[in-house]
């Protein structure tokens, strides 16, 4: 099977060096360990190692050296539920948040080709609400203009 993601991680690692590049913020992926677990068919049978905290973490280079947390997700549909954010992640974000850092996630809406970046602040918000789901629509608050995530996040 095709990495979904890899669209997705390729314009995030394009728009991670524009940051370094321009002074903005250092961002860098986490490596996700796995462990191999037989060859099969055309390659091997693996499962990840462990829970990954996080898909990239890094610090922000406007003087303040904030912490930031992005976990990058992606859905072919037009309702992303938040049953895809596994509670290591939630707990993560929500801990980088309380410290004053930069915490949230990059949304890919695959068939409408929008980017969105959603704050862990008020995604946190609609946790503690109950609700579900966030249903994609046409949304100036989260959308992000090419690839500058951090725009929507830090504001």
């Amino acid at each position: 099977m095709a990495n979904r993601g890899a669209a997705l991680e390729e314009l995030l690692e394009w728009q991670h060096a524009r940051y370094a590049a321009f002074g903005v913020a250092l961002i860098h992926k986490l490596p996700t360990d796995w462990h191999v677990t037989r060859k099969v068919v055309g390659g091997w049978a693996a499962f990840p190692a462990r829970k990954s905290l996080v898909d990239y973490v890094g610090l922000l280079l406007d003087g303040t050296g904030r912490h930031i947390a992005v976990e990058a997700k992606e859905t072919a549909g037009d309702r992303w539920p938040f049953t895809s954010l596994p509670e290591h992640q939630r707990e993560y974000l929500d801990a980088v948040w309380r410290a004053g850092g930069v915490a949230g996630i990059v949304l890919r809406w695959a068939r409408h080709g929008v980017l969105w970046a959603l704050p862990w602040a008020e995604l946190a918000e609609w946790l503690r609400r109950g609700d579900r789901a966030v249903r994609y629509r046409a949304d100036r608050d989260h959308a992000v203009r090419g690839a500058d995530y951090l725009a929507v996040l830090v504001r």
